[in-house]
């Protein structure tokens, strides 16, 4: 049985903003926006999509889903919008790795090292995701298993899997949108080890 996935109430989400450096956010996003608009006209300005997204946050019509991290959450949806904004072929093109799109694409499930058990926590987080209805595709699965592995960066996947690059951004997007629920149970199983 699949759990279904709870989003943050705007109460939660201007909790979050109250809790971190909000200039510094901004700063960085503004970074992230200019960079991956770069070379693509000057229709509209980084900070305009910015405040677009956090205005989008804020008002739910972009929702956060609980126990996942704000700051990933919030340059995935201005990833989101910039695509949406400029057609994600040309997005794609351009772009450079900068650390902004450096961090966008590594992923926050990372696992502690010598405390715990590496093959039970492994083992719990892919029966998670396999519990999952509908279960995730091959492909997705294998993103997984990489990221467990530590291999993070969508080129390497792509090396790795011997697939266009563009599959791995495809399926990361839906293999995110699967991690909450895998999150939740990690955090209660490291909670339990405490």
């Amino acid at each position: 049985m699949s759990e279904t996935v709870q989003y943050a109430t705007p109460e939660d989400v201007q909790q979050a903003l109250a809790t971190i450096d909000l200039s510094e956010l901004i700063f960085r996003m503004e970074s992230f926006a200019s960079s991956r608009m770069k070379g693509l006209g000057n229709v509209t300005e980084p900070m305009d999509l910015v405040a677009e997204v956090l205005t989008k946050i804020q008002t739910g019509e972009r929702k956060w889903p609980k126990g996942t991290e704000f700051k990933p959450f919030a340059f995935s949806v201005l990833k989101s919008v910039i695509d949406n904004f400029y057609g994600k072929s040309k997005t794609r093109k351009t772009e450079e790795i900068t650390p902004e799109l450096a961090e966008y694409e590594s992923t926050n499930f990372e696992l502690p090292d010598s405390a715990i058990d590496y093959q039970e926590i492994s083992k719990k987080a892919i029966q998670a995701l396999d519990a999952q209805d509908p279960p995730p595709t091959a492909e997705e699965s294998f993103i997984f298993e990489l990221w467990l592995n530590g291999i993070h960066e969508p080129r390497k996947i792509a090396q790795e899997l011997q697939i266009h690059v563009e599959e791995v951004y495809n399926g990361i997007k839906r293999l995110k949108r699967r991690l909450p629920p895998v999150q939740n149970l990690l955090k209660a199983y490291f909670d339990e080890k405490k």
